[in-house]
C-alpha cells in the first residue's frame, strides 16, 4: 500500500471570505510568507500590506509558528486545545505536527493552519429504516375528519386566490415603455418649437392628426438617426433620395477614416523602428466625437426647419393667388398683365378661406409650438448655468497634416514601449567602454506654441545680445552683419541644440557670447512635444 505523506494546508480569510490558499508537502523545508507581493507563498491580491507576513517555518521537527502579542486564537496540539494567550506566557514559538491545527487572528486576517493527509475521511451517513419515518400528511392531519377539513379549506383558498392571481398576471401594464407612450405634457418642453411648426409640411399625408406629438417624435427621431448613419428608423417617413444620399456620405467617411488610420499606423511603425526615438503618444480620435455629431445633427435640423418653412410660405402664397376653383382656366390669364381686364378675371377666383381643413392643421401645430416654447422657458429658468455646446470645444482632438506620428495605444504596442522605457531609464554608455554618454534621446518635433510667445521672449531679452555686440565693437569697429540661429524648445520649456546657421560676423568671442545668452532664456512650454525655432538677429552700429 502506498504511503501518503503529510501536507501543510494554509487558508487566509478576511471577514469570512478566502483571500489565499496553500497546500504543500510537509517535507518541503523553508519559510512560508503571506502577503500581496509576487514572491509571497500565499498570495493575497490587492491586500493593503506593506510587508509580507513571515511567522511560519517548516523544519525537520515540524511546522514552527512564531507568535507575538498581536496574535489571538487557539492551537490544537496532540488533541488538546490551547489558547494562544496561554501559550504566550511560556514562549512565542509553537511547533505543530501531523494532526495538529491552529486558528490565528492577526489584525483583520484569520490564518488557518492544518497538518494532515490530502483527503479527510468522512464517516458514512447512518441509514434510517423507512418504517420509522412518519408521513407529512399524518403529522399535519392525523384523523380523517381533520383531513376533510384541511381539503375543504384548501379548495376555498384556491377559489378565492386563483382568480386574484390570474387577474394580476393578465392585467395590462399601462406604464409607458417608450418616449412615444409618454404623456405629451411631460415631454413637450423638450421639443424644439419648430419641430411642431414644420411637421405637417414634412409628413403631409403621413401625419397622424390625432397625435401630433407622436408624429413629431417619430419623424425627427428618424431624421436624426439617418443623419448619424444609423438604420433603425421608419424608412417610409424619409425620402428615398435622402436615405441614399446619407448612406453614401457615411460610407465615404468610413473609407476616408480607414485610409487615415492606415497612414497613421504606417507612420507609427516607421517611428518605432528608430532606435533612439523617445516614446511619445499623441491622443487621437477615430471618427467623429459625440459632441461633434450632436452639433452636426443640430445644424442639419436647422436647415430642415428653414426648408420646410420656405416651402410652406411659398405654398401659402400660391394658394392665396390660385385657390381651388373649378371654373378656373389658366389659359384665360396667362397673357394678362396688370390691366383692368386682368383684375376682373382674377376677381372670379374664389377667395381664400381662413379656416379650411389645412389651416386648422397648421393652427394646431402652431399652438403646440407655442406650448413647447413656453415649457422651454420654464426649463431654462430652473436650469443650472452651463456652457453652451459649440464647435470651439466640442470637436475631436485634431492632428495637423504635417504630423508624422500619432499613437493608438493597444496591448500589442505595450511590449515595444516597455523596451523603450528600459532604454530611457537605464544608463547609456558608449560601446568603447568610455564613460561618455551616447547621443541624448530627443522628443519628436510635433509640439505647438504660438509664435507671438516666442517673439515676446526674444524682444524682452534682445538687449543682452546688444551687450555682446558692443563688446565686439571695442575689439573691431567694423563689425556689422546678421546672425541666424536655431534652437529647440522641449515640452519643459528648456533650450537645447543651439546652432549658428549663418553669420556675417567672424568674431568668435561674440558668437560664444550670443550662444550663452540664448541658452539662458526661458520660453513657455510647448504643447504635446518639442518645437524648433529659427531666428535672424541683425547687428548694426547706431549713428551719433
Amino acid at each position: 500500500m502506498k504511503k501518503t505523506t503529510d501536507t501543510v494546508f494554509i487558508e487566509v480569510l478576511q471577514n469570512g471570505e478566502i483571500l489565499g490558499q496553500l497546500a504543500r508537502p510537509l517535507k518541503k523545508r523553508g519559510a512560508i510568507s503571506i502577503g500581496a507581493s509576487r514572491s509571497a507563498d500565499v498570495l493575497l491580491p490587492f491586500y493593503p500590506q506593506a510587508e509580507d507576513l513571515q511567522f511560519i517555518d517548516v523544519s525537520r521537527g515540524g511546522l514552527n509558528v512564531e507568535l507575538d502579542i498581536h496574535c489571538e486564537g487557539f492551537i490544537s496540539q496532540n488533541g488538546q486545545l490551547v489558547d494562544i494567550a496561554a501559550v504566550l506566557t511560556s514562549g512565542t514559538q509553537v511547533t505543530l505536527k501531523s494532526g495538529d491545527y491552529a486558528c490565528i487572528y492577526i489584525d483583520d486576517l484569520n490564518v488557518l493552519v492544518r497538518i494532515g493527509k490530502d483527503k479527510i475521511a468522512h464517516t458514512a451517513a447512518v441509514k434510517r429504516d423507512r418504517a420509522y419515518r412518519g408521513k407529512l400528511l399524518q403529522l399535519i392531519a392525523p384523523t380523517r375528519i381533520e383531513r376533510q377539513v384541511l381539503l375543504t379549506a384548501a379548495l376555498a383558498a384556491m377559489a378565492l386566490f386563483v382568480p386574484t392571481f390570474f387577474g394580476l398576471f393578465t392585467m395590462q401594464d399601462s406604464r409607458p415603455r417608450t418616449l412615444v407612450e409618454l404623456d405629451p405634457n411631460y415631454m413637450i418642453a423638450f421639443f424644439h418649437p419648430n419641430h411642431f411648426r414644420t411637421v405637417p409640411e414634412a409628413l403631409q399625408e403621413n401625419l397622424d392628426r390625432t397625435n401630433y406629438y407622436r408624429s413629431t417624435l417619430l419623424y425627427y427621431t428618424a431624421l436624426a438617426e439617418m443623419f448619424s448613419g444609423g438604420d433603425k428608423y421608419e424608412h417610409k417617413l424619409m425620402y428615398p433620395s435622402a436615405i441614399e444620399l446619407n448612406a453614401t456620405i457615411h460610407e465615404q467617411a468610413k473609407v476616408k477614416l480607414a485610409r487615415k488610420v492606415a497612414d497613421q499606423q504606417a507612420a507609427e511603425e516607421k517611428l518605432f523602428s528608430k532606435a533612439k526615438t523617445a516614446i511619445f503618444s499623441v491622443p487621437s480620435v477615430q471618427g467623429e466625437s459625440l459632441q461633434g455629431n450632436i452639433l452636426r445633427i443640430i445644424d442639419k435640423l436647422d436647415s430642415v426647419h428653414k426648408n420646410h418653412e420656405e416651402n410652406l410660405e411659398l405654398r401659402r402664397k400660391i394658394t392665396q393667388e390660385f385657390p381651388e376653383d373649378r371654373t378656373y382656366d389658366y389659359t384665360n390669364y396667362k397673357n394678362l398683365g396688370n390691366t383692368k381686364n386682368s383684375l376682373a378675371a382674377l376677381s372670379k377666383i374664389a377667395p381664400f378661406e381662413l379656416f379650411t381643413n389645412e389651416e386648422t392643421m397648421y393652427r394646431i401645430a402652431d399652438s403646440l409650438a407655442d406650448a413647447a416654447a413656453q415649457g422651454r422657458r420654464k426649463l431654462d429658468s430652473r436650469r443650472v448655468a452651463h456652457k453652451a455646446l459649440s464647435r470651439d470645444h466640442a470637436g475631436p482632438i485634431g492632428i495637423d497634416a504635417g504630423v508624422q506620428f500619432a499613437s493608438f495605444i493597444n496591448n500589442a504596442s505595450l511590449l515595444a514601449e516597455d523596451t523603450k522605457i528600459d532604454d530611457l531609464i537605464a544608463s547609456r554608455f558608449s560601446t568603447s567602454g568610455s564613460v561618455a554618454l551616447q547621443e541624448k534621446i530627443k522628443e519628436p518635433l510635433i509640439g505647438e506654441i504660438a509664435p507671438q510667445l516666442i517673439e515676446k521672449v526674444i524682444t524682452r531679452n534682445k538687449y543682452e545680445l546688444q551687450l555682446c555686440y558692443e563688446l565686439a565693437l571695442r575689439r573691431n569697429q567694423l563689425v556689422d552683419g546678421k546672425m541666424e540661429w536655431s534652437w529647440r524648445i522641449d515640452s519643459r520649456g528648456q533650450i537645447s541644440d543651439i546652432a549658428l546657421l549663418s553669420t556675417d560676423i567672424r568674431d568668435r568671442n561674440m558668437v560664444r557670447c550670443v550662444r550663452q545668452k540664448i541658452a539662458s532664456w526661458n520660453f513657455p512650454r510647448p504643447d504635446r512635444g518639442s518645437v524648433e525655432v529659427t531666428y535672424p538677429f541683425h547687428f548694426t552700429k547706431t549713428r551719433g
